[in-house]
């Protein structure tokens, strides 16, 4: 077998430090955007977005596990609207979906702070009020704006006539999807753009309602801690599947670009590297079938960059890039002496 020459080796070598401080920059930036915390020009990394707008295979199964905002829109149509002229009833709850999200925010506020009867009492009274304003909401005709091609158009109409809208909006999406996959290319990326943006626009206004009364419920939460419960500290993140998948893609991205541009480790680090590549392939793969994403540099057919640069990786995985160039060549050093001790 030919051995590999000088060149080659700093090729390899430069290859390596190059991917690795892609990772690197992108695990940092990713971490350092966790420690800051939201501020007004920036906020924490999250892969929602990305989980969200997969097309690939993983991405209903990822899906499954967010909490979908959407659940709650159509939660909406518990409450039927009330004839033209005829008086609500009184004493109509808010949708199931959206009353157990605001008790289950109550109760981890009691838990935390150890709340008493009374200050759960408050919380309750609180959330009954928030419900109460939020049927109301649902209830009364308010205007819409629809976008089309040729324009906007407004019309009143209430929440429930709007969701029914919302709901048709996803039906064409759908639609689009399944004549992409009947024809093996992306025939309807007018229509798929368009129902986007339609669902999104629709999805914004219909949940600023109820995004702004959580706030104020949380607000108000907040004001209940006594003296001697405020000293437990501020109510801690809630860790979900998102938040949790969040925290270990920083931090791995970060330690995989750490491995590579030191050499320690590095078949390890190229291997976990390559690894999430592919797993960001199979959420939003290059398939002609499906929409390309948003801001797509270039023309791709089932070969992408994620893919290109997770066979560099696997290249590199291959081979003693560390031993060439890295702490991987010391740690062998220590290695080698400690069994040539052993055996004298």
């Amino acid at each position: 077998m030919n051995r590999i020459s000088s060149t080659a080796v700093v090729l390899l070598v430069v290859l390596r430090l190059v991917i690795g401080w892609h990772f690197f920059v992108e695990g940092f930036l990713k971490v350092k955007s966790r420690w800051i915390g939201p501020s007004e020009i920036s906020k924490p990394f999250s892969s929602e977005g990305y989980f969200r707008e997969a097309t690939g295979p993983l991405g209903p199964y990822l899906r499954g596990m967010l909490s979908n905002p959407d659940d709650i829109i159509l939660s909406f149509q518990e409450i039927q609207p009330v004839a033209k002229g005829a008086v609500a009833p009184v004493g109509l709850k808010a949708p199931t979906k959206v009353h157990n999200e605001w008790l289950a925010q109550l109760q981890r506020f009691e838990t935390h702070y150890k709340f008493s009867k009374s200050q759960v009492e408050s919380g309750f009274g609180k959330i009954a009020e928030l419900e109460s304003d939020l049927v109301k909401w649902i209830l009364e005709p308010r205007e819409f704006k629809t976008t089309f091609p040729s324009g906007a158009v407004e019309k009143t109409i209430s929440v429930y006539a709007r969701v029914d809208e919302f709901k048709a909006a996803k039906a064409k999406l759908d639609e689009a999807a399944n004549i992409n996959w009947s024809m093996g290319k992306d025939v309807e990326k007018a229509k798929t753009q368009q129902a986007k943006g339609a669902l999104a626009s629709m999805r914004a206004e219909l949940l600023t309602e109820y995004n702004g009364k959580t706030a104020q419920l949380k607000s108000y939460l907040e004001t209940l801690p006594i003296e001697d419960q405020v000293g437990k500290g501020p109510l801690g993140q809630k860790y979900d599947f998102l938040s949790v998948s969040d925290m270990i893609t920083a931090y791995a991205l970060l330690l995989a670009g750490m491995g590579m541009l030191s050499g320690c480790l590095t078949r390890w680090a190229c291997l976990g590297a390559a690894t999430f590549l592919f797993f960001t392939y199979l959420l939003q793969p290059s398939f002609p079938w499906l929409p390309a994403p948003p801001l797509n540099e270039g023309n791709y057919i089932f070969v992408n960059k994620n893919i290109v640069e997770c066979a560099s990786l696997l290249v590199l995985a291959s081979l003693p890039t560390g031993y060439w160039f890295g702490v991987d060549a010391f740690l062998g050093w220590i290695w080698a002496t400690r069994s040539n001790s052993a055996k004298a």
